[in-house]
Order: C-alpha cells, then structure tokens, then sequence
C-alpha cells in the first residue's frame, strides 16, 4: 500500500518533467516482478486523469492498452470511456491517430468487451462520441458538405495517414461490436438499438456502393453487421425474427426520411435491403413483410427507394399470392402502379418505377396496359417516357400479347383524341425512333402465325380508324391516327421474316394474300387523299407505307419465285400516279417530295431494266434534289441511267465534293466502295468529267490542249465494248506530248488540280483497259510536266502511275517519248516499273541502242536502267538474252568509264557494286573492275582521320559482298577485314557475312568472338540496345558456316562462355525472347558438337528466363524444349527431370496467365500456347521407357492446377488433354501411387479424370 501511495506521488509531482513521469509509468506498467498492488489500476487511473491536461499522454495511454493481458477494475474501465468520450467529443483532431486507436484497442480487449456487453450505456456512450467523430473528421477533410461521404480504401490512402488509421478504425470498430453482440445474453436487443440509432446511418454514408462487395471491406462487414444485429442472421443460422428491434429500425427509418435528405436514406435502405434479402432469401413470407415495411416507413421518398431495391433483386423469389394485413403483394405492386396513375402528370421517377416493376414481373401491369399507354399519351415525350414504352413491350412478349398490345396502342390512342383535350397531347409523332427499332427485331423473331394475326390487326385497324377519320375533315388528330398505324406498319414490314428458310409455300401464299389486302387497302386511302384539298401530310405519311410495301414487293420477287400466282398488285394506279406526281409537284412539301422520289426509285428497281415504263425523268425536280440518295442508297440503279443522266449525276457529284473539304472527303469514302468501283460505266464518266474540269483550269499548255480531245462515248466503248476507236484521239495526243511545249500553270490553280487529281487515285486505274490507261497517262504526264514545281501534285501523279503500272499491258515506249521516259527514271519509281514492262516487248537491239544514247547524259538514269535490265532478264527468250547482255556490257562500261578515279561517294559506289555483279564472268573485264573495287573498299575501310558516314560505309558493305562471293582472287588486307568486321556489327550485310566468316584468318576470328562476346556482355542489361540486333544476326550467321577444326574449336568456346556469363548478369526483358532464339539456333546447328555443359546451362538459363513469367518467353521456352527433345535426345534423356521442371513452369505461368486475360487477343496467345504443350506432352510420351517413372509426378502437378478455381474453359480443356496423354504411358504401380498419396480432394479429381481417360482416350483395339 505503501508502495502504491509513493508511486502515485511520483507520479503527480511536478518537480520531474512529465517525459520522465511517463517514463516511470511505462516501466511500472510492464514492469514483471515489482511488488505493488493492482499497479495496472494505479497507472492508467494517472493516465486518464493527466491526459485531458496534456496530449502528449495519449501516446504513453496507447502502449499501455496494448498490453494482452490487461486486468483492470471496473470502474478504471468506466474512466477509460469517459475520457476517450471526452476527447472524442471535443472535436479536435490533435493526436488523432493516437486517440482512435486507444478506442481501437480498448473495443478490441476480452475483458473490455465483456464489461461493454453488461453495460450498453457505456457502448452507446463510446460509438455515438467516435461514430461522430470519425463523420466530421472525414467531412473536414474531404471538404464534403452532405451528411452522405462514400469513402473507399483507395481514397483513405491518397489523403493522409490519419485517413487510413481512421477507416480501419471503423472496421475495427464494426468487427468488434459483433464480437461483443456475440458475447451478450441479455443485453442484445439493446446492443442492436444502440447500433441502429447511432451507428447505421452514418456507416452507410462511409460505404462505397459503386464498388463490389468483394472489393469494398467496409461494405462487407457492414453487411454482415446489419444482418447480424439486426436480423439474427449468424454465420450458419437463422435466428427468429426479433419484432422489438424491427420496430425501432422502421421508426429510426422513418424519423431519418423526415429529417435528411434522398441521398442518406437511400444508401441506409440499399444496405439494409441487401441484408434482408442475404437474410431471408429462402423465406418468402419474412421477406415480403419486411420489404413491405422498408417501402412504407420510406415516406416520401418511397419511390426512389423502391427503384434502387429493384436493382438487387436479382434471382429473389418472391410470392405475390402471399398476404400481408389481408392484402397480397400483387395488389400492393398494384396500388403503387394506381398511385402513380393518378397523379396529372408523371414524373421522371414515376416512369423509371412503372418501367423496373415491368421488368421486374410483368403480370404486374398485365390489366394496367390500357391505363399506362393511355396516360402515357397526355405525356411529353422523355427518355424515361420511351423506356417505358419499351418495357411494356418487353412484357407483352413475355406475357405472349403481341396482337393484343398492338390493339391497345391503337385504342388508346383513338379514345386519347376523342376524349381528351389537352393541349399536350403528342399529334406528330408518338413512337420514338428507339421503340420502332425494337419493334422491328422483335417482329423477326415472331413465328409465321403472329406476323399474320398481327398485320390484320394492322389492316383492320387501317380500314376502320383510318378511313373513317378521312371521310369528312382531316383535322391533326385524325392524322394522328393515321401516323400512327403507319408507323407500326412500316416497323412491321422492315421486320417481318415470312420469307425465311422455316417458311412454308402456304405461309408464303397466305402472307401475300393478305399483303394484297393491304394494298387495296392504301389505294383506296391514296384515293381518298388526293380528294382531299392539298394535306400534303396526308399523303406524305401514305407514300411512306407504300414504300415499306413496295420493298416488300421487290423481296417477293428475288425470294418467293415459287408463288406465281399470287403477284402483288402496287397500290397506286397509273391515273392516280400521275395525279400524285402532279399534285406533289405544285404542293408537295420536302417529305412528300422525298417519299415519291423514293417509290419512284423502288419502281425503276422492280422492273430493272432500260426499258422500265418508269424512267429517271418521273423523279420530281429531276436527279438535282435526289442524285446524293441514289449515289448513297441505290447505287446499283446507276447503271439503269442513260447517258445524259448519268453525265448529269457525276457533275453534281463531282461539284457537291468541290464544294468543301468535309464533303469531298465523305464523297470520296463513298465512291471507294466496291459496289461504285465495279461499275465501269460510272467510272469512266468520272473520270472524263474530272480531266475535263482539270482542262478548265490553265489557260494555255499542252494540258488544255490534249483534254479537248477527250470523248467519253469513245472512252466508253473502249472500257466497257472493247472497241478500238479511242486510237483516234490518242495519237494526235502523242504527237502533241512530243513536242514538249510544256507551259507551267499558276499557282492558283494547284489547289483545284490536286483536289482533281485525289479522285482518280481513288479509281481502280489498274483494272482498266490498256487503250484508257495509255490515254490516262499521256494525260497525268502532261500534268506533271506543267505542275513540276508543286510536289503535292508529283505526289498524286506518281501514285497514279504506280496504279497504272499496276498490271502489265502498258507499253510506255509507245506513247512516251523514250528520252522523257529515261529522265522520270530517277523521279519516279513508277517509270522504272513501266521500263521493265516495255523492255520485255524489245527484240531488236537498235532499240535498246536508242535508250542507251539517250541515257548517255545521265548517270543515274544509267544505272537504273541497267537494274531493269537485270531485273528483267531472266524473263527473256534466247534471242533477246543475247542482246541484252551486250547491252548491259555497253552500259557498264559507259558507266565505269564517267565513274571518277577515286570514287568516294555513296552513289557511285553504288554503280561499281551493280557493274561487278553484272560482270562477274565476263574475263575480260574481271581484272580491270576488281582492282577498282579492291582499290575502292581500301579508301572506305581504311581509318583515317575524317569519318565516313554510313550510307558510304553501308554501299562499302554491299560492294565487298559481291567481290567475296563472285572474285576468287580477291586482294585484302588482314587491316581491312578487321575494319570491314568492325563495320558489320554496326551495319550487317547478311550477304556478306557467310563469305566473310569463311575467309576470315582463325586468329581474326578468334579476336572477333572476343569481342562479340564483350560487347553483347555489355549491351544485353541495357533497356534500349540497337547494336545488339546486330550482333543476334552475326551469330546466327557464324553458326550456319563450316569451319576448320581450329576455327570451330574457337566457335565452340565462345559458345561456352556465351551461356556462362549470361548464368551471371541481369537480362533486360525485351531481349529474352531474341537470346532463347539464339540459343534454339545453337543447339539445332549442325555444324557443332553440343556437349553435356552446355546442354546443362541452357536449361538453366531458361529457367532463369522463365522468372519474368511472360507469355512471349514461355513460347519460346517451349520451342527450345521442342528442340532439345527432337534433335538432342540423345543427351537429353538423363536430364529429363530438369527439362520437366522447365515444362511444369511454363504450364503453371500459361494457366495463371490464361484466368486474367481479358482480350481476345490473349486468349488466343494462351490457345496457342496451350496446343503447343499438347505438342509437346506427346513429344515427351514417345520416350516412353524414360517418361514412365516421371509422368506419376507431372500428373500430380497437373492435376493441382486444374483443382483452382478460376480456370478458363478452353484451359481446362488443355489440361484434361495433357494429363490423359501422361496416363497413357503410367503402368499400374503409377496409378497408384497417385490414388494413394493425392490429397484426398485431388484423389477424386484424379479418379474422374482416369476415368474420362479410360472412356474417351483409351486405345480398346475398336476403331
């Protein structure tokens, strides 16, 4: 007692400063063998008492509460909760940290929860005071002024660590709190009242809802919180209802409706709901009571709430037989749905309501249609308004009242505009564009007998509603009528399938019959109309159904060949077809002039020929007003236009594209498509029309002149007849190109050429015939020539000459001057292109004389024609070989002879190196060129001061590439070689790099291995490496070549020390793939011995490769399996149990892999690779003597990895394949084994994929 007293005067005296007291306090505390009495009271009595003066307390408080066994008295237990209560209710967030997580501690003690569970005063003292706390922490902080906060983990991390400690707090909090429901017997009901009134609502605002509740921790545990303190729900029971606790939530519920707002009620009921049903689920009758109660205490805000619950339904059933206060849960839906009805005008909320309860269970409003449509007729059209309208036809569906829903909407409608005055009501248009689409699919689903039943409806209700709101006056509700069928009957026709492969000749019959019937139907209503005095609107709706009917009528003819005897019979009659045309033409508004043009267009497509009694000119205003939708919907009508018309269409096209820039290039899209590219008729007149326009632009030149002689009958009967007149205008436009008068155009008229110039790119120039396309280049020839200081046009024109090359048939020498066509050679690829076609034509060598003497002045013209002459040569017959090859040897030697004596540039080393190879047998000449050449590559490779640049070090490459190859005796310095190798790694010439190899001294060689193998050492831990490629190629190419036993002993070496040190240093990741490869090229070389070492290392390595676990590595892992068993088995069978490993770990990378891929480009990676492991497993199968021991192990394997969860189908599939291909080689002690020591949920996973083996894969002798 003594002790006590002296330890409580140190403790309160002020002469030590207060770090030492704690100190002291601290130590007594944990102190194990100190004889004072209670000390645990004692101590955190001071504590409690001294930190309400001093915050730097709590921390020494917080140690202490972490003791695990914590003792202490009762009333010191009160004085912990007093004091936190009185520091969390002054709202100050100093020491925040260490106050919430003494709370933390102190909830979290076993006696403290024991006391709290006796004491609920205490409980509901302590989370009212932290509940609030935690609520203006987090709406300070995130500067949130609604009650509503929704906080997740993620946003806890990114504000600060008090965030964090504070939201695990809660957890901790929550968690706790049932701990000590848990550990209460009769204070139960009062713990879960203290819960719902201070603790729910609050918790519910911290939830994140838009996470799932796998992801949100808080969500889940207040999930489980709510169903276990509210509705008894533990872990593996149910308990009973508890009628004291309900009734206080429903009366916290409803007081909190009053008092906040939408947002903070609706995520309480959200999460009280979720529990309810994660509660009650199998118990219909609890479930429907206590849903009805959480609907009624919601108030005014009942409609939202009942919305939001609609989304976590789910697969709940429900009884709506089932009765509540004698009422059944379909009459309380019921009332809902007549409370709506009953207001005046519906709310937003009001549809999104009608439209859950529709598709939540449509027998719900199944004797309410009538009343919904007819309200939703009074309504201004909304988004909400048309869902709505969707569901109820959604419902009608699955009710099977198609027919009857489409009897509605129409009665409805007629009683709406009978009764109904008001100024609201919809008179244009009811149906939204979205209702009609859905119309439409849904019609195509409908069986034979529906469509039917429905299109007499239709009809019926066109003859009866229709007809008589037209007999007397046609008011804008009559024509509301009229719209309205019209619209459902186009809907319907645009969806109807009566003409399917499951459609009956009797179907077929009777659906025309009555189709039939409806066109007398319009023609009598056509009739009616045009009695009528100018109601454009009248006959505009008409035309739109006869449209829709006369589509229909172009599908009978294309698809129901067979029922002749029942021919459609158009609606409009010749009289009346003038009459409408007439008509339309003086009064027609825009849809009335639109919808005529249209049918008219559907009547020229009925009949489909030149000769239909309907011609373009009945289109009203002419093809001005209509050419874009025929070019857009039509277009295989244009060919139906005579030659005016068609000249006509193309000049308003091609004036429309001018117009603007966005136009020109829709236009263009279009005209790419195939169904225009394949109509050579339309494209001639196209292009006659644009090269007639270019024509326009210059005022003078060879340009204008050569177009005016453009004939687009003669370019037509070229093209599409084949005839030969079109000679007449090109030779007078020959003759005018030879001239070469050439006058260069304005620069004001670039812009127009080119916008001219990217329409004919976009023809398909190369499928013309060889008369248009010789006429088209002389043509873009001359425009080229006068463009030639606009590179745009140069472009467009170049592109124009690679299309029309294209395809052989183009003799350019024919039209071109020889001389102009050898000076473009260096302009344009093209010209090149079109030289080798014409070559192929020569046969006299006076020919090939003149072409040379004109390229006698242009070195480079030289030497691309002497390429196409190489390219072209083996395509020649003997006699044109032989003359050919005595014009490569006059070219090449007046090429060598302009060359300069010490050539130093790119180019011509270029021409030296073309002239070697084209003269490597002539001995003539050998001596001379390779003495130049040798001489030549000495100036390249010999270091100087001044650098080369590496076009002349690339061109050097090339040049030594055909001396090695084609010149034996071949004058190289050991120097140069070693700067020639020096080169080839940063430039590698795979031409030479074979010869090279093999003439390389074996001490060179040996020198270059060295320093391969340091610069790649160096290089391969980089990120971004552009010599490393380089050296991939060389090694690749050393080992391909045949080599001496000292040079291959080197190569041998090198190899060694390659897998060695790559043992030992860091890969970067992009270059694994290329390193594997190398390795699969070494041990697949024929030319090497493969010893045991290196077999050894390059698994090791591989497995080392296999750490990054991508699926790019694991292919090519595979691969260098594949390889090792297939050409290396030999020594590969005493390390089976390494390259298993290796096989096992791919799997394993692949199948985890192949649960996360969410691209269909990953699936098929991990497909692939899945096969190629089939592959392999039987690969491994066939050393069926070394696999047999080992399968038992790599079943097991397998076998866990298909026991996760998780697993893709096509996963699956793989690896039941494998494991069936691995049984097949497992003898009986195997099996066994595998029966006995599998875990035993693995032991039936074994057994049932044994038995599919037995049944599926099993050879029994029976085919």
């Amino acid at each position: 007692m003594a002790l006590s007293k002296e330890l409580i005067n140190l403790l309160d005296s002020d002469e030590e400063p207060l770090k030492k007291r704690l100190k002291l306090a601290h130590n007594v505390f944990f102190a194990i063998d100190l004889p004072i009495t209670r000390k645990e009271d004692l101590i955190l009595q001071w504590l409690c008492k001294v930190c309400t003066i001093k915050e730097d307390v709590w921390s020494s408080l917080k140690w202490c509460l972490k003791s695990e066994n914590l003792n202490i008295k009762s009333h010191i237990k009160k004085s912990l909760i007093d004091v936190l209560v009185q520091k969390l209710n002054e709202n100050s967030f100093n020491k925040c940290n260490e106050v919430l997580e003494c709370c933390n501690l102190l909830l979290s003690n076993t006696g403290m929860q024991q006391y709290l569970s006796k004491k609920p005063e205490d409980l509901q003292s302590l989370l009212k005071s932290l509940i609030h706390y935690v609520h203006i922490y987090f709406k300070d902080t995130l500067n949130i002024k609604d009650h509503f906060i929704e906080i997740d983990t993620n946003t806890a991390k990114t504000v600060d660590e008090s965030t964090i400690v504070i939201y695990n707090t809660i957890l901790n909090v929550i968690e706790n709190l049932m701990q000590i429901y848990k550990q209460s017997i009769n204070t139960r009901d009062e713990i879960s009242i203290i819960f719902i009134r201070e603790v729910l609502y609050t918790l519910c605002s911290l939830i994140d809802h838009k996470q799932a509740d796998s992801t949100s921790r808080l969500g889940l545990i207040a999930y489980k919180c709510i169903q276990q303190l509210i509705f008894m729900k533990n872990k593996h029971t149910q308990d009973k209802i508890n009628e004291t606790v309900l009734s206080e939530l429903f009366l916290v519920l409803a007081s909190n409706v009053k008092a906040l707002d939408l947002q903070n009620n609706l995520e309480t009921y959200i999460c009280v709901f979720r529990a309810v049903i994660g509660s009650y689920k199998s118990d219909t009758t609890t479930l429907d009571t206590i849903f009805r109660k959480l609907i009624i205490s919601a108030g005014k805000y009942k409609k939202e709430i009942l919305i939001s619950f609609f989304y976590f339904f789910g697969d709940t059933p429900f009884d709506f037989e089932n009765k509540v206060d004698n009422i059944t849960l379909l009459q309380f839906f019921q009332q809902i749905i007549d409370d709506i009805l009953s207001v005046k005008k519906l709310s937003p909320v009001d549809y999104k309501l009608l439209t859950r309860i529709t598709y939540f269970y449509p027998t719900l409003i199944e004797k309410k249609i009538d009343n919904i449509i007819y309200k939703l007729y009074l309504q201004e059209p909304t988004i909400e308004h048309n869902d709505l309208l969707i569901s109820i036809l959604d419902a009608s569906i699955l009710l099977r009242q198609e027919d009857k829903l489409i009897s509605q909407l129409l009665k409805n409608l007629q009683e709406a505009i009978t009764i109904e005055s008001e100024s609201d009501l919809i008179i244009q248009s009811f149906f939204s564009l979205e209702f009609k689409n859905k119309f439409t699919k849904l019609i195509a689903c409908f069986t034979n007998s529906q469509v039917l039943i429905i299109l007499k409806i239709l009809i019926d209700n066109l003859n009866r509603s229709c007809m008589e709101s037209l007999k007397d006056n046609t008011t804008c509700h009559n024509i509301t009528i009229l719209r309205t069928v019209a619209e459902l009957l186009i809907a319907f026709l645009n969806g109807v399938c009566i003409f399917g492969n499951t459609s009956t000749l009797t179907h077929q019959q009777e659906f025309i019959s009555v189709l039939n019937e409806l066109g007398k139907n319009l023609s009598l209503l056509i009739k009616k109309a045009l009695h009528v005095n100018h109601n454009t609107n009248v006959i505009a709706v008409l035309l739109s159904v006869i449209l829709s009917w006369s589509e229909i009528q172009n599908m009978t003819k294309y698809y129901v060949p067979k029922v002749k005897n029942y021919e459609l019979t158009f609606p409009i009659s010749d009289d009346h077809w003038q009459q409408l045309i007439q008509r339309i033409t003086n009064f027609g508004e825009e849809e009335c002039t639109n919808n005529m043009n249209k049918i008219i267009i559907h009547r020229i497509k009925h009949y489909a020929s030149i000769d239909s009694p309907i011609k373009f000119d009945a289109l009203i205003d002419g093809l001005k007003n209509f050419w874009s939708t025929i070019l857009r919907y039509d277009s295989e009508i244009i060919s139906l236009l005579n030659d005016k018309e068609m000249s006509e269409l193309v000049s308003l096209l091609v004036t429309d594209m001018m117009s603007n820039e966005c136009k020109f290039h829709q236009w263009m899209e279009l005209i790419s498509k195939e169904n225009l590219q394949e109509n050579r008729r339309f494209l001639i007149y196209l292009l006659c029309h644009v090269l007639v326009q270019i024509g326009t632009i210059p005022t003078k030149g060879v340009t204008k002149s050569i177009i005016q002689h453009i004939d687009t009958k003669l370019m037509l009967s070229a093209e599409v007849l084949g005839k030969k007149k079109i000679k007449k205008i090109l030779e007078p436009i020959k003759r005018e190109i030879l001239e070469c008068k050439w006058e260069q155009m304005e620069n004001t008229a670039f812009n127009k050429v080119k916008l001219y110039l990217d329409i004919i790119v976009h023809m398909p120039l190369a499928f013309f015939k060889s008369d248009i396309k010789a006429l088209l280049l002389m043509i873009i020839y001359t425009i080229n020539k006068e463009c030639i200081e606009n590179g745009d046009i140069t472009t467009l024109c170049n592109k124009i000459f690679l299309k029309l090359f294209q395809t052989t048939g183009l003799d350019i020498l024919q039209y071109i001057d020889p001389v102009s066509v050898l000076c473009q050679l260096s302009e344009s690829k093209a010209f090149s292109k079109a030289l080798e076609q014409s070559l192929r034509n020569i046969r006299s060598y006076e020919t090939l004389k003149t072409l040379i003497n004109s390229s006698s002045t242009h070195k480079e013209s030289m030497y691309i024609f002497l390429q196409c002459i190489e390219n072209v040569r083996q395509k020649l017959d003997v006699d044109q070989k032989f003359i050919f090859k005595k014009a490569e040897q006059k070219l090449c030697k007046k090429i060598f002879n302009i060359l300069p004596i010490n050539i130093e540039m790119p180019c011509d080393v270029k021409y030296l190196t073309l002239i070697l190879k084209i003269t490597a047998l002539n001995k003539e000449t050998e001596n001379t060129f390779r003495k130049c050449a040798e001489l030549t590559l000495h100036k390249i490779f010999v270091p100087t001061q001044e650098s080369h640049s590496n076009e002349l070090l690339e061109a050097g490459l090339q040049l030594a590439a055909i001396l090695f190859r084609n010149y034996k005796e071949v004058e190289i310095s050991s120097q140069i070689r070693t700067q020639i190798w020096s080169v080839m790694l940063k430039f590698p010439c795979e031409d030479l790099l074979l010869p090279l190899i093999e003439t390389t001294e074996a001490k060179l060689f040996q020198n270059l291995l060295k320093s391969i193998h340091f610069q790649m050492m160096e290089e391969l831990p980089k990120l971004n490496s552009n010599s490393l490629e380089n050296i991939f190629i060389v090694w690749n190419a050393i080992l391909k070549s045949d080599m001496s036993a000292k040079r291959n002993k080197f190569r041998t070496v090198a190899i060694e020390n390659l897998f060695r040190n790559i043992q030992v240093i860091n890969i970067s990741e992009q270059y694994w793939s290329r390193l594997l490869e190398l390795f699969q090229n070494i041990l697949s070389s024929k030319h090497l011995y493969i010893s045991n070492n290196i077999i050894d290392m390059s698994m090791n390595v591989a497995l080392k490769a296999l750490e990054k676990k991508t699926l790019s590595i694991c292919n090519d892992v595979l691969i260098l399996c594949g390889t090792l068993i297939k050409v290396r088995m030999n020594i590969i069978v005493d390390k089976l149990p390494v390259l298993l490993l290796l096989y096992r770990r791919a799997i394993d990378i692949i199948i985890q892999s192949s649960k996360i891929v969410n691209d269909k480009v990953g699936e098929h990676k991990c497909r692939c690779l899945l096969l190629d492991i089939e592959k392999l497993t039987i690969c491994l199968v066939k050393q069926k003597k070394d696999m047999m021991r080992l399968s038992p192990y790599v079943i097991a394997d397998l076998i866990k990895l298909l026991s996760e969860g998780g697993l893709m189908p096509f996963a699956k599939i793989s690896l039941e394949n494998t494991i069936a291909t691995l049984i097949s080689i497992c003898d009986q002690h195997g099996i066994a084994l595998l029966s006995r020591t599998l875990p035993v949920y693995l032991q039936e996973m074994f057994k049932t994929q044994l038995d599919t083996f037995n049944k599926f894969h099993k050879f029994s002798g029976k085919i």
